[in-house]
């Protein structure tokens, strides 16, 4: 059966796709398909065999109702599991498939604008009159295409898009771009902006980040720091180590004369927090919650930490409490800092977010949704996980907390807000339609954080009690944005690719 059904989704990638992604959805589903294909075929036989026997009528009326219900209740999980099937299989084609990112940004103190250049290597798979790009506040200073190993320069014109925030290319020419390997560079400037701003769609690649900096600045990014180069007598140049695959919203760098303080986990991973002057000493709740959360989720999840560091940097002006960027954490300075007159529910809530934000490195990093429309999924993961991880760093170190003490802080902060928002009229199901990045950033309050928390863990529950092994269906290949939303799912709840396919389908068609 499994031979049959890899060589199916071999034939599938081969002949349609060319997505090896798809292979651990595929490959599930079609067992799943398969193995209900054939029942059918069996109760049919039975209905058959209930038509032909010499039974009363009743009986024989009753054998076949039966029958019809538990066929007419197998067809419609097949249709259902086809249905979440084509949706991931359409999410992921595309006409241009980016290979990889280089950023260099020039950036000093004093200005109020930097200036960047960005190479895009992508190969176009079907030929296309315009090349679309996403664009926000950038004023394009010159565009460059070459096409092929040979990088023949082909002469292009943009315009901008300012109401769809895109940049379109096109040939100068009156030509399509035909299908081939380019490379695409860009000069850029824009205004540094300190405002909040609305989440943009995603998509997930390598980068390679390099910033141009003052000598007297330290400059982190999401994978440590490759080389340093000298660009002029107090300018030098910090290059940075490629990323593994990851989603665009995640590349993040700070440049700051922070200090730092730095441990290593049990298994090597280096774990930094850069504050201000004089702050160590308010860090080390901070340090000591994030090395320990690193180590909790390594051992409940089977998963190792997936990149070599993990910096954490307080921000003083930060709109929002924390951020994911994989590798390199940002938090608000008033909800990290700590001291010994700190009352003991503020610590508990600063160990919370920077257990919520460690675990979205396995949780919307390492694998990543495929959609705005499930956010609640990365977000209820996260908030359920880090209930266990503080309740274990409190518990096994030496604090006066108690573990009563810790759940009713965070139901205070969490499962009680949500059950107020989702009273009102104008609430919204967790699972929810999002067409525009506007509307991605609204979807940022409690109904995706605290009520998707709630709901997981109850399924949570009711999973545990099933003896499947979850790391079966968290393979070596998972990497941020290529495996499906069913497959995050399945693993939250340690349960069985089918039951998580059906948690998705209720979710979403119950619209909770």
């Amino acid at each position: 059966m499994a031979q049959s059904s890899a060589a199916a989704v071999n034939f599938i990638q081969t002949h349609f796709f060319d997505n090896s992604e798809l292979n651990s959805l595929s490959l599930v589903a079609i067992v799943f398909l398969t193995l209900h294909v054939t029942r059918c075929m069996v109760f049919r036989a039975m209905w058959a065999g209930y038509e032909a026997a010499d039974v009363i009528d009743v009986d024989r009326q009753s054998c076949k109702t039966v029958v019809l219900v538990v066929m007419v209740t197998t067809v419609w999980r097949v249709v259902s599991v086809c249905y979440l099937l084509i949706s991931a299989v359409l999410s992921t084609i595309s006409h241009v498939d980016p290979t990889r990112y280089t950023l260099m940004f020039s950036l000093y103190p004093g200005d109020r604008v930097f200036t960047g250049n960005t190479d895009v290597q992508f190969e176009l798979l079907t030929e296309t009159k315009n090349l679309t790009l996403n664009s926000k506040d950038l004023s394009i200073i010159r565009v460059v295409l070459y096409k092929g190993k040979l990088r023949e320069n082909i002469p292009v014109k943009f315009s901008l898009d300012t109401e769809n925030e895109e940049l379109v290319l096109s040939r100068t020419e009156d030509k399509k771009f035909e299908t081939d390997s380019y490379l695409l560079r860009m000069q850029y400037r824009a205004d540094l902006k300190r405002e909040k701003q609305d989440a943009n769609w995603s998509t997930t690649n390598r980068f390679t980040v390099m910033v141009d900096h003052l000598r007297k600045f330290r400059v982190i990014s999401n994978m440590p720091k490759k080389k340093d180069r000298s660009v002029r007598s107090e300018t030098v140049r910090s290059e940075f180590v490629t990323t593994p695959t990851m989603s665009t919203y995640l590349v993040a760098f700070v440049m700051s004369d922070l200090e730092e303080t730095k441990v290593t986990t049990s298994r090597g991973v280096a774990v930094s927090v850069y504050s201000r002057p004089g702050k160590k000493n308010s860090s080390q709740t901070g340090l000591e919650t994030v090395k320990n959360s690193v180590e909790f989720f390594e051992n409940y999840l089977g998963r190792v930490f997936p990149l070599p560091k993990l910096d954490v940097v307080p921000l003083p002006d930060f709109a929002i409490g924390g951020m994911e960027n994989w590798g390199l954490i940002t938090i608000r300075e008033d909800m990290f800092y700590t001291d010994p007159e700190t009352p003991p529910e503020t610590v508990i809530l600063t160990r919370a977010i920077l257990a919520h934000e460690v675990a979205h490195m396995w949780f919307g990093d390492l694998v990543s949704i495929t959609s705005w429309n499930n956010l609640w999924l990365k977000e209820g993961a996260a908030n359920m996980l880090m209930f266990p991880a503080v309740e274990q760093l409190i518990t096994k170190g030496a604090h006066t907390t108690t573990v009563s003490d810790i759940k009713n802080s965070l139901l205070q902060v969490s499962r009680f807000p949500a059950l107020e928002f989702d009273s009102v009229l104008n609430t919204h199901p967790v699972s929810m339609n999002i067409s525009d990045p506007a509307e991605a950033a609204a979807a940022f309050d409690q109904i995706s954080y605290s009520k998707s928390a709630a709901l997981l863990d109850m399924l949570k529950e009711i999973a545990e009690q099933l003896e499947t092994d979850h790391e079966q269906y968290f393979t070596e290949d998972d990497r941020a944005g290529l495996v499906s939303d069913v497959i995050t799912m399945a693993t939250v709840n340690k349960c069985p690719m089918s039951y998580a396919m059906e948690i998705i389908r209720l979710v979403n068609l119950l619209r909770i």
